[in-house]
């Protein structure tokens, strides 16, 4: 039986917490007896800690999507320190929420002081990447995607007219047989395609043999098909769309992307290999959609595999990849 897994970017934030014991300070003497003079011998202490996670965020240049802290402490109450004139710090329950405005300088950088009354300070290092181009895979009308950032997937708002990626509803991306012939790669490094620590998929061949996965499509009981008309237009006028991806990976491990298709047309594989995809740095793939469409692919079904990731057979080789998505420019 299939199993069900989100797999989330695998670029990782590293959590740390600031605490410390606080002892009041109740008049001891040197004979151990308190001030009170009730011959107990002992004093009372009141330990208070902070923790906040993460002590680091960080943000693309024109991102303006917020970000949170979760802050933990048995302090009666804690507060946030001065903020930069670029971001805001907003605090509500054990939550501090960041909203940054979009940079059109150089990189900026903040740090941002939680305290709490007899608990050692949290700094939170707030960090902005330097204004930028737009990508001009970010440039086009519109969307139908299956991996990208969640800032790249903000700045795009409704252009995005399809999102084919994992929401536990009615999409869902199936590692086969068993969730086990991709495994996450918990060693991967380094930024996405488009630069920005926000995360990418990361996986990597399991040992049962040989891999792949899925990515499906079922509308909702009673809910409309919004996938199959908008592929169906596509299918009929591709003029002006791609398919796009960046992919890093070991080479010529087989690795491969696969278009599935309705019932009575041909599937569409992209090669990585013949991209010459290495582990190093990112390779673009874009391709017209006329081509795939000439070659005979009729657009995806619902309630089955519409894209496909695959590799070979050697447990450890790396899939990794990035910015999945069919766009018109």
């Amino acid at each position: 039986m299939k199993r069900n897994l989100l797999f989330k970017t695998m670029c990782a934030m590293v959590a740390c917490v600031g605490i410390i014991a606080c002892e009041k300070d109740n008049g001891t003497d040197q004979t151990g007896n308190d001030g009170n003079n009730d011959g107990d011998g002992g004093s009372e202490t009141t330990e208070y800690t902070l923790i906040a996670s993460p002590t680091s965020l960080s943000f693309g240049w024109n991102s303006t999507s917020p970000q949170t802290i979760t802050v933990t402490t048995n302090a009666p109450a804690f507060t946030v320190g001065e903020t930069a004139d670029w971001y805001t710090a907003t605090a509500s329950g054990n939550t501090v929420t960041v909203t940054p405005t979009e940079n059109t300088g150089e990189a900026r950088n903040h740090q941002l002081v939680i305290s709490a009354e007899g608990a050692a300070d949290v700094i939170i290092t707030i960090s902005q990447d330097k204004q930028g181009e737009v990508h001009p895979s970010l440039q086009g009308q519109e969307y139908i995607v299956w991996q990208l950032d969640p800032t790249c997937t903000s700045s795009l708002g409704d252009k995005i007219v399809l999102s084919l990626a994992e929401n536990m509803n009615t999409t869902h991306f199936y590692i086969w047989p068993n969730g086990d012939s991709l495994l996450a790669d918990e060693s991967a490094v380094g930024t996405n395609f488009y630069g920005t620590m926000d995360g990418y998929m990361a996986l990597k061949v399991g040992s049962v043999g040989w891999s792949g996965a899925g990515y499906t499509y079922t509308p909702a009981e009673g809910g409309t098909d919004e996938m199959t008309p908008i592929i169906d237009a596509i299918v009929a006028d591709s003029e002006g769309w791609y398919f796009h991806a960046a992919v890093k990976g070991t080479p010529n491990a087989g690795s491969n992307f696969l278009l599935d298709v309705k019932q009575g047309g041909t599937a569409y594989e992209v090669r990585w290999d013949a991209y010459n995809v290495t582990e190093g740095e990112w390779t673009e793939i874009e391709i017209p959609m006329s081509t795939i469409v000439a070659a005979g692919w009729t657009g995806f079904g619902t309630a089955t595999n519409n894209l496909c990731v695959r590799s070979g057979s050697r447990a450890g080789d790396r899939v990794h990849y990035d910015a999945v998505f069919i766009y018109k420019k």
